[in-house]
């Protein structure tokens, strides 16, 4: 496996695979964050949040055309929609 020598074709193939693929996850990221506001108990915080977070996920699809820490943005809004998300989906016993 070491010293294989690639061609630039197959360099460019990978790159952009791997785009394609960040693309493609991050947008599944906006429908799932709009979704998901909308089906839990998140009240009307939780939605304006699922939305400002599949907005941020839409523009991060595009890493190619935004600045580093914009990337970086977004993938810290990716945990931070996460951590937001289970904590307005916990269940409490019922007494």
């Amino acid at each position: 496996m070491f010293e294989i020598q690639l061609s630039a074709e197959v360099l460019a193939l990978v790159v952009s695979s791997s785009f394609g693929a960040l693309h493609l996850a991050f947008l599944g990221f906006a429908v799932a964050a709009v979704t998901l506001s909308w089906s839990t108990r998140a009240g009307l915080i939780g939605r304006a949040v699922g939305i400002f977070a599949a907005a941020a996920f839409i523009v991060g699809s595009f890493p190619w055309l935004t600045p580093n820490w914009w990337n970086a943005l977004v993938a810290m809004s990716v945990a931070a929609w996460g951590v937001l998300l289970a904590l307005a989906t916990v269940t409490r016993a019922e007494s």
